[in-house]
C-alpha cells in the first residue's frame, strides 16, 4: 500500500523545507550515520536533479509505510538521491530541489522509483539486501566515498566500527571523519549507515534515533522485539 508522498505535511507545509527529520525522536542533524555512492556518469550528470530537456519532471518523491515508520524516497530516472525514515520535505530541503520540478504522482512500475519502494518492502520481509541492487547518486568528497563504499559492501547482521571504517578508508586516524561520513548520508538503508557502530561496541549516533538504529540491527540477526 502506497502512502501519499506529503501524507505528514499539512497542504501549507507540502514542501517546507525542514533543517531535521519532522520524526517523533527528533534528533540533531549531526547525530548519525552517512554515505553517499556515486558513478562517474551519474557525477558528470548534473546529479540528474530537476527537469530535463523536454522539460518533463525527473525527481520522484514519495513515501511508504514500514514497520519502522513512515519512509521517504527521493529518486531521479537513473539513481536514489536520498531516503529516511522522515517526511519527504526533509529531504527534498536537503537536495536543495526545487519544488516545482518534483514529480509526487504514484511510481509508475518499472521506474526507479518503484524498484527502490520494491527493494524497502522487500527488506522488511525478510531479504535484508534487496536495497543493494539499487543504483544510489550520492556525490561526497572521496574519504566519505571510500566509507560509504564499505558501508554498501556490508551484509545484513555485519557490523563495523568507525575505527574500521576509518582504516578501510586509508587514514586510521580520522575516526572522527569516518563518523561524519556517516552522519552525512542522504541514502540511508540502501547505504546502511546503521551498522556502523562505536569500538566499544555501543551504537554511536543515528539521524534517526538510536531506538530505530537499534530495531535494524536486531532485525537483521533475527531478534524479535519480545526477544529483547
Amino acid at each position: 500500500m502506497f502512502v501519499h508522498p506529503y501524507c505528514s505535511a499539512g497542504p501549507s507545509s507540502r514542501f517546507a523545507r525542514q533543517k531535521q527529520p519532522p520524526s517523533v525522536h527528533n534528533p540533531p542533524q549531526n547525530a548519525g550515520l552517512q554515505r553517499i555512492f556515486p558513478s562517474e556518469q551519474l557525477l558528470n550528470s548534473d546529479r540528474m536533479i530537476g527537469m530535463n530537456p523536454t522539460g518533463r519532471r525527473t525527481t520522484h518523491a514519495y513515501t511508504i509505510p514500514t514497520p519502522d515508520g513512515p519512509f521517504s524516497l527521493v529518486t531521479s530516472e537513473k539513481a536514489l538521491l536520498a531516503s529516511g525514515w522522515a517526511i519527504a520535505d526533509y529531504f527534498l530541503g536537503r537536495l536543495g530541489i526545487d519544488p516545482s520540478e518534483v514529480d509526487a504522482d504514484e511510481p509508475v512500475p518499472g521506474s526507479l522509483m518503484a524498484d527502490a519502494i520494491t527493494a524497502v518492502d522487500a527488506y522488511y520481509k525478510g531479504e535484508m539486501d534487496a536495497p543493494e541492487q539499487i543504483p544510489i547518486d550520492q556525490p561526497a568528497p572521496q574519504f566519505h566515498h571510500k566509507v560509504h563504499e564499505a558501508l554498501h559492501q556490508t551484509k545484513p547482521g555485519d557490523r563495523l566500527t568507525y575505527s574500521d571504517l576509518a582504516a578501510i578508508a586509508g587514514n586510521p586516524q580520522a575516526v572522527r571523519a569516518a563518523a561524519s561520513a556517516c552522519a552525512r548520508n542522504k541514502t540511508a538503508l540502501f547505504i546502511p549507515c546503521h551498522r556502523a557502530i562505536r569500538r566499544d561496541g555501543s551504537l554511536g549516533g543515528f539521524l534517526y534515533g538510536l531506538p530505530l538504529k537499534q530495531s535494524l540491527l536486531d532485525r537483521e540477526l533475527g531478534i524479535r522485539p519480545d526477544d529483547r
